[in-house]
């Protein structure tokens, strides 16, 4: 039942992934969690198990999930500012037709932003520097000010 793929049986538009489970006072109850385009309407929830039933993800869930298991272990670099901005992929969503990757920029540069969205575009993969080559750029970013 961990790591099923459900859909809410009195609203079957809403899909997810059932993350754990645990026994209370009327029997199991498991942990809904909303796929990301319905995170911000239906959070995530403890549910009975006759509130979901089992389903296949959809097509855009099953492209990212391919895309993210080919990027989240990689380190990428922002084309507009490929210097300064690395980081890892944390997240993927569909916005219209493309998939846009939640970046995270590495917390060794002393100039992070915040997570960001980006088009697969945006990014290009790169090697991760070392602690040695981080010092350097962070030098140079703080002469720059």
């Amino acid at each position: 039942m961990i790591g099923s793929y459900v859909r809410i049986v009195t609203s079957p538009e809403i899909t997810g992934k059932i993350r754990a489970a645990r026994f209370d006072k009327g029997g199991s109850v498991f942990l809904f969690h909303p796929d990301a385009q319905r995170a911000d309407t239906f959070p995530e929830t403890w549910l009975p198990e006759s509130a979901f039933e089992e389903c296949a993800p959809p097509k855009e869930v099953l492209i990212i999930n391919d895309k993210l298991g080919n990027l989240l272990p990689k380190y990428f670099r922002m084309i507009t500012d490929p210097h300064t901005r690395m980081g890892t992929i944390i997240g993927a969503r569909f916005d219209g037709d493309c998939v846009r990757f939640l970046f995270r920029q590495d917390p060794r540069l002393a100039q992070t932003v915040h997570d960001v969205w980006l088009p697969e575009t945006a990014l290009e993969e790169c090697t991760q520097p070392t602690d040695e080559q981080m010092a350097v750029i962070n030098r140079k970013e703080s002469q720059a000010d």
